[in-house]
């Protein structure tokens, strides 16, 4: 469950922050989470994190609005919505990434 929590971390930073400079490293890590739910994730494990997601994005965004505010985005903390905006099915899609707030792209 951890690297799901790490998942919607740095999905909300990537949704929510200015910051282009940070971009790729928090993409790189969640495509490193996402490798390690692909090798893990069974129907059993799923049907145990479904019911759990709530919990499991309130911890996420808390350290999300943690980091923003460390690196000085308290606008973007402050955004950050208080109910998880991801479903089950996107954390783990190799391609699906949620568009920026301000217009940022991260296109290869």
């Amino acid at each position: 469950m951890s690297q799901l929590e790490r998942i919607i971390e740095h999905l909300l930073k990537l949704e929510h922050s200015r910051n282009a400079e940070r971009r790729r490293q928090w993409m790189i890590a969640v495509n490193s989470a996402r490798g390690e739910i692909a090798r893990r994730m069974t129907p059993t494990i799923r049907n145990h994190v479904e019911p759990a997601l709530p919990d499991l994005y309130r911890r996420s965004r808390r350290n999300g609005e943690l980091a923003l505010l460390d690196h000085g985005e308290p606008e973007a903390a402050r955004a950050l919505p208080a109910g998880c905006p991801y479903g089950l099915d996107d954390l783990p899609a190799d391609e699906w990434w949620p568009s920026n707030r301000y217009g940022l792209s991260d296109a290869v």
